[in-house]
């Protein structure tokens, strides 16, 4: 099987169902998109950025590319008087880290390809752009992941990695998909706001072994989820590799 088709494969059964096995398909050479988009629920701007979200999911379905969304939900609209369920602190520590890195100004909704490119989370035509551009760009890391043993609550990744370690560390992420919430205050007031792949848990590693297993936390009674992990440099937030892998519904 070729890599093309074989990668067609895993996102297809990623978007519809069980993996048929506990390992992702690991990538080499070939172009990868990580998403990541900062939205939150109390601004009136952001469901136009959720929904060109969903519709990166589709095209990972429908052309076979490796397209990783990511949506992290800022707390700094909170105050407005509607917060955010899946809002953190540290999230929005994560967006100004990248805007102290790459000279850019903080708001929402943005969306960054690959720790690099920036532009408004809404803007489609910037966003095909971008992605093309990622993803006609080798990848620097092949990365593959596992489940050595699941728990209640949290499971054991094994990861892999190709490539460079030195400056570079692993971000791992629980994603949902299929969230729907109906806001009664704030900018979306009496709005039912519809999310793919909001980020229920994140976590960094340091990089000093091309493998090595790390417990992941998991949340109570979460369905639809998989874990996204991808390879970032410290220094300039370039993204190398990355990977996805099906949490199995029976964890809960």
């Amino acid at each position: 099987m070729n890599l093309s088709l074989h990668l067609f494969i895993s996102l297809l059964l990623w978007v519809q169902g069980e993996p048929t096995s506990t390992s992702s398909v690991t990538v080499e050479s070939t172009g990868i998109a990580v998403v990541e988009l900062f939205t939150s629920q109390g601004c009136s701007s952001c469901p136009p950025a959720d929904v060109h979200l969903a519709k990166l999911v589709e095209k990972a379905e429908k052309e076979g590319v490796a397209i990783y969304p990511l949506s992290f939900h800022v707390d700094y609209w909170n105050y407005l008087g509607w917060k955010d369920p899946y809002s953190t602190e540290a999230y929005s520590e994560r967006q100004y880290a990248y805007a102290r890195g790459l000279g850019e100004r903080v708001y929402t909704p943005q969306m960054i390809i690959n720790g690099k490119d920036v532009f408004v989370g809404s803007d489609q035509h910037k966003g095909e752009l971008y992605l093309k551009k990622a993803l006609n760009m080798p990848s620097t890391h092949a990365l593959s992941l596992g489940i050595s043993s699941a728990n209640k609550g949290s499971v054991k990744i094994d990861y892999t990695i190709e490539g460079k370690l030195n400056q570079y560390v692993l971000n791992l992420a629980v994603v949902q998909d299929g969230i729907s919430d109906i806001v009664s205050r704030g900018e979306n007031r009496g709005r039912t706001l519809k999310h793919s792949h909001v980020v229920q848990k994140f976590k960094t590693l340091s990089l000093e072994k091309a493998a090595g297993t790390t417990q992941l936390e998991i949340p109570e009674n979460i369905s639809n989820a998989s874990i996204i992990a991808y390879v970032q440099h410290k220094e300039n937030f370039q993204i190398g590799g990355a990977s996805v892998l099906k949490l199995p519904s029976t964890l809960n």
